[in-house]
């Protein structure tokens, strides 16, 4: 099976917490089954670092990195903002589209792309909590983008 991972930052970025470890565990096990992986992910990594931007083989995963437009952006809000997202690779070769995090403009983006009835997995990793300093950014993100979620997943 051919398997889309969608994460806006994945291994070796542990300042993120836990959805990148989490993600990276995922996909190791879907190569060791004999699943063909890639990630789709960011160039974030730290406050004042950023990991290579590009395409790279990680134990069998192939991962797809992304440069982001603002590192500090992406650091404080956890908002990535992608540069060249889907040059890379085609949405729809997939047979499934795991998407993690769930207020990312990365996701966004790649539904946009997906055509209707491709298998896709949502795992939100606490995402949705609207009381803590950034509810006005997600209100916004909800407004823009939550109606495409709705359809497609």
């Amino acid at each position: 099976m051919k398997i889309l991972h969608v994460i806006p930052y994945f291994y070796p970025a542990w300042a993120y917490g836990g959805p990148p470890r989490v993600a990276y565990e995922i996909a190791r096990r879907q190569v060791k089954a004999d699943h063909q992986v890639t990630v789709l992910t960011t160039d974030a990594y730290e406050m004042d670092e950023r990991l290579p931007s590009g395409m790279f083989n990680l134990e069998g995963v192939e991962v797809i990195r992304v440069r982001n437009l603002s590192n500090l952006v992406m650091w404080k809000f956890h908002f990535c903002t992608p540069l060249t997202l889907l040059r890379y690779t085609d949405i729809n070769s997939f047979d499934v589209i795991h998407l993690h995090e769930g207020r990312t403009l990365l996701n966004a983006l790649v539904l946009i792309k997906v055509k209707y009835g491709r298998k896709i997995i949502f795992s939100p990793w606490g995402t949705f909590d609207y009381n803590n300093q950034l509810i006005f950014f997600k209100k916004i993100f909800d407004k823009l983008f939550l109606q495409n979620y709705k359809k497609n997943l």
